[in-house]
Parts: C-alpha cells; sequence; structure tokens
C-alpha cells in the first residue's frame, strides 16, 4: 500500500492513540484538587505531504485555569508554541508541527483551582516520517511445491519532500492468515529480499512496523499459486 508522506501520528507506549491519563500531583487532598480529564488529540492518525500539520488538544476541566505544555522528549528545552482557546470547562489547544519534528513529545496539562490547588495530566504525541514499500516483486507467482519464492522490494521514508531508501530496517513477507513467514534486512538503498520454500498457495505482502521516528508500510498482496508436478512413471 503506498503511503503518501509525512505522518503526525498521535500514539501509546504500546499503540496507536496514547492517552495516558497519569492524574496525580495534587498539591492537597484528592477532593479538593481540580478535576482534568483528556478528551482527544486529534487529528488521529495524520498524514501529510511535507507540510505543517496543527494538532489539536481538547482537555475538560472545572479548575480556574488550565496550561499546556508540549516539550521534545530528547530536548526537554525544545517546546511547542501553542494557542489556546476556552469555552466553559472546555480548553482547547492547537500546536503546529512540521515534517522535521518526528519523534516523542511529552504533554503536560496542569489545572489550576481558584484556591491555587493543582492536578497535572501526562501524556505524549508521536510524529512519524512517512514511509512506503515500492517495487514489491514476488517470483514466480506459479511455483511448483518445495521449490523457492523469492521476494523483493524497497522501503522508503519521506524527508524533505522526497523519497529515500530506509537502511538497515528489517521487512515482514506476511502470508495471509498465517502471518510473517520470513523477513529481510534492508541496505544502504532501502533495498530488501527474502525468500520461502513454496508449501501452500496464498496471498503475500511486504510490511515495516513503525519504530519511533518512522511509520508503518504494507504492500497489496500477491497471490502465488503452488502445485504439484505429477509423477513420473518409468
Amino acid at each position: 500500500m503506498k503511503r503518501l508522506a509525512t505522518a503526525l501520528v498521535v500514539s501509546a507506549l504500546g499503540g496507536s492513540l496514547l492517552l495516558t491519563a497519569n492524574a496525580g500531583a495534587t498539591t492537597r487532598a484528592a477532593a479538593a484538587a481540580p478535576t482534568i480529564t483528556l478528551v482527544s488529540i486529534t487529528p488521529f492518525p495524520t498524514v501529510t505531504k511535507d507540510r505543517p500539520i496543527t494538532v489539536t488538544t481538547t482537555i475538560t476541566s472545572d479548575g480556574a485555569n488550565v496550561a499546556l505544555e508540549v516539550r521534545q522528549q530528547d530536548q526537554p528545552t525544545v517546546k511547542k508554541n501553542l494557542t489556546v482557546t476556552h469555552d466553559g470547562q472546555t480548553w482547547t489547544f492547537r500546536a503546529t508541527f512540521w515534517p522535521g519534528d518526528a519523534g516523542t513529545w511529552e504533554v503536560t496539562a496542569t489545572a489550576t483551582a481558584a484556591d491555587n490547588t493543582t492536578s497535572r495530566l501526562d501524556t505524549q504525541i508521536h510524529v512519524w516520517r512517512a514511509t512506503r514499500i515500492v517495487g514489491f516483486s514476488v517470483h514466480p507467482q506459479v511455483a511448483v511445491k518445495g521449490h523457492q519464492v523469492n521476494f523483493s522490494g524497497r522501503l522508503q521514508v519521506r524527508v524533505h519532500g522526497h523519497w529515500r531508501g530506509l537502511a538497515n530496517r528489517k521487512v515482514f513477507i506476511l502470508l495471509k492468515p498465517v502471518g510473517a513467514v520470513t523477513s529481510g534486512t534492508t541496505d544502504a538503498h532501502g533495498r530488501f529480499s527474502a525468500y520461502v520454500t513454496a508449501d501452500q498457495s496464498g496471498w503475500y505482502s511486504a510490511s515495516y512496523p513503525h519504530d519511533l521516528q518512522t511509520d508503518n508500510a504494507v504492500t497489496m498482496m500477491r497471490f502465488v499459486k503452488v502445485i504439484k508436478l505429477p509423477h513420473r512413471h518409468y
């Protein structure tokens, strides 16, 4: 499947959407602290073609004020400028992310009550560069049982408006519905190859799982028909 451009994805520590509500850090008894709830971080997921994208964080709180800080995980002094709107107990924050902002961003929301009691909520935003797999080849598409089926292709990442080979990444070959049956590691140009021993007919695809800075990619499926040669009688 062709992936088009730099991807910005809000994600969980172990999944696609991270909403880790760590509602602690109260300065008084919990009952006296203001409420604070993360409603959403949108868009989710979002793919942008080499352009900045605005991410909206919506929070509800019965506090008198809510403040939000978005800082880069690896460089905490690097922070995003935010705009905020307030309607009743709903607070909406917006930050602009650029294709070069790939990585993890820490988000801290602090609600303050009229008596200065506070509550805090922590989450993360992940910005991923888009990837794609091109030139996925399966050969032969009619294979003799026990013979070799070969796979090849090229993994690319979107960088500064161009698709470039993504090196030293593992690409998995999937057989529906079995799952991964083999894999290959990309070279300096993003090229990979792999093979399996033909055993059964089925649909194959190539898949790359995301990492901390690059998004996942998967190809369209290709069908391989496996046949048996007739026994020869002498």
